[in-house]
Formats: C-alpha cells, sequence, structure tokens
C-alpha cells in the first residue's frame, strides 16, 4: 500500500496533466479529457485510486454539450448495441469504439451523463469486466463487481451486501474504527485458491474509504431487525439472494448476458461452500462488531 500511496502523492502534483490514470482493480484506466478542469476534478473524484502504472486501456474522452435537459437512464445495461468495434448506449448517450489491440478506446459522452458520475461508471463497470475477460480468457468471470460494503478488520475482509436501504453505508459508519473498503461497490475474486475482497474507486456515501485488498473472512446478507439476529445460510440460499447484488460481467462489445447468470449462481454456490455467509438482522449501533465478533468465536 505504501508504493501507491507514493504514486498517487506523484500523480497529484501534475495538476496540468490532462490525464486521470483510475485504478479499477487489478487494472489500470486512463482516462484523457481535452480540458485540463475536467481532468483535475475527476482525479480529486476518485483520489486514493490514482495510479501512475502503464494503462492497460486509454480511453478518449469527448464531452458532447447540449442545451436542453436529458434523461439519464439507472442502468446502462438495459439498453446498448454493438457493431463490430463499435459500442451505443442509450442512443447516444455514450458511444464509441474499442481496440484492445493498441489498448484505446475513444468515446463521445454527453456531458449530463459525465455530471451523473454514479450512472457514467457503470459504463467503467463494463470497461473493469473487458480488461478482465482479456487478462483471463480461460477463467471467465473469476472476479465480480458486487453492490456490498467491505470492512477489513485484523487484515480480513467482512463483507455486507443487500438492497438499497438495506444499511451498506450505515454498517461502513459504524465500522470507521476499521478500514473501510468501500459501501457502494466492491471486488470478490478468487486467486490462488482463496477467496479475497478488494476496494474500487466507485463512490458511495462513504467517502474515506481505504485502497487495499484482503482475505475474505465472512459474508453478511442485510436485515434490519429490532435486535442482533445471524444465521448461517445454505449454499443455495445465500445464491438466491446474493445474485441480485452482483453486476452482471458484460464487457463492453456484448450484447448478451443471459450465459452470465447460470455462470453467477455457479460462482455464488462455491463462494458459499467456501466462505461463511450468514443472514444478518442488526441494529444500527456500535455494538454491531462486538455482536458480529462474538457470533463468530473471534
Amino acid at each position: 500500500m505504501s508504493k501507491t500511496k507514493k504514486e498517487h502523492q506523484n500523480y497529484q502534483l501534475m495538476p496540468e496533466s490532462t490525464e486521470c490514470r483510475l485504478q479499477i482493480g487489478e487494472f489500470c484506466c486512463s482516462l484523457r479529457f481535452k480540458d485540463v478542469d475536467w481532468a483535475a476534478s475527476v482525479r480529486e473524484y476518485y483520489k486514493g485510486f490514482l495510479w501512475e502504472k502503464e494503462p492497460d486501456l486509454r480511453i478518449d474522452l469527448k464531452i458532447i454539450p447540449h442545451k436542453h435537459w436529458i434523461e439519464i437512464p439507472s442502468s446502462l445495461i438495459l439498453e446498448k448495441t454493438v457493431n463490430g468495434n463499435q459500442f451505443d448506449f442509450h442512443s447516444g448517450l455514450i458511444k464509441g469504439s474499442l481496440d484492445l489491440g493498441n489498448k484505446k478506446a475513444n468515446i463521445e459522452v454527453k456531458y449530463g451523463l459525465l455530471k451523473n458520475a454514479r450512472v457514467f461508471e457503470q459504463f467503467l463497470y463494463q470497461v473493469y469486466y473487458t480488461l478482465l475477460e482479456e487478462r483471463y480468457p480461460s477463467k471467465i468471470p473469476n472476479d465480480y463487481l458486487l453492490h456490498a460494503c467491505a470492512v477489513s478488520k485484523d487484515d480480513l475482509g467482512y463483507v455486507f451486501t443487500g438492497p438499497p436501504g438495506s444499511g451498506k453505508s450505515t454498517i461502513a459508519h459504524l465500522s470507521n474504527s476499521y478500514q473501510v473498503l468501500n459501501d457502494e461497490i466492491v471486488i470478490i475474486g478468487k486467486r490462488d485458491g482463496a477467496f479475497y475482497v478488494r476496494s474500487t474507486p466507485f463512490n458511495g456515501e462513504f467517502k474515506t474509504k481505504v485502497n487495499n485488498c484482503v482475505p475474505l473472512r465472512a459474508i453478511f446478507y442485510l436485515r434490519h431487525g429490532k435486535s442482533n439476529y445471524l444465521r448461517l445460510l445454505k449454499p443455495m440460499e445465500f445464491v438466491k439472494l446474493a445474485i441480485r447484488e452482483i453486476i452482471v460481467p458484460m464487457p463492453l462489445l456484448s450484447e448478451d448476458n443471459a450465459k452470465s447468470f447460470s455462470k453467477m449462481m455457479n460462482y455464488c454456490a462455491e463462494l458459499a461452500s467456501e466462505v461463511p455467509c450468514y443472514e444478518l438482522y442488526f441494529v444500527p449501533e456500535k455494538s454491531i462488531w462486538e455482536f458480529i465478533e462474538l457470533s463468530l468465536g473471534e
């Protein structure tokens, strides 16, 4: 982590740069703007996840102004067309081309979408899955983006997932004495036979997240409760709950996600067979961690 911090500090010493080199998992994605101020604002937004590594993909952005209000969808996955190496989201909201052989992409983004960072980031989810597929073609999918809060405690990762409003950001704020990796999107992956959880740059409500990667200790599916209660989930119980919170692994040049669901289900079943997965009813109080430690025998 010290190297990452040093690289982050060095990178911020270049305010005149029109580039933002962003770390997404194990990949470096370069966002290149024509405007210095845009690049600076994006670097500020993603501070803590800036990287001086040679980019795995360079994305040149052209921002398209518009005089009239445009509707921003809640999901970019629902309407996308692909023609060869060309892609188009929501009839020109984002459109461009991808040349993986030369590690570059060119996109046009309408101004209103780029200002809505939470939706624009869905484009970056697909960039991540694209790079993952290219690097590990025989193992895809090996990692998943998951709607979750993740906390590192004693160098072990605890993941809290669930639908919007279930308490992910609440858990993050109750965990500020530990390392909060994210309260919005994390990466769950497997390397050398062991599962891990990793931070992502994608911003939720908790802004002081830490860029880290740790072994996965346990996963909790959150429920609001009148008292703290923990129940171990059977693998298929966990699959039915967690499958809703996984971001479908759709690369940029793919329109078909039907095959992804069976792989996602198998992955969740494997995860639940190797990592303890629980249903957690909780009261939003600091004592939640005492309850978790006692329940897990730690």
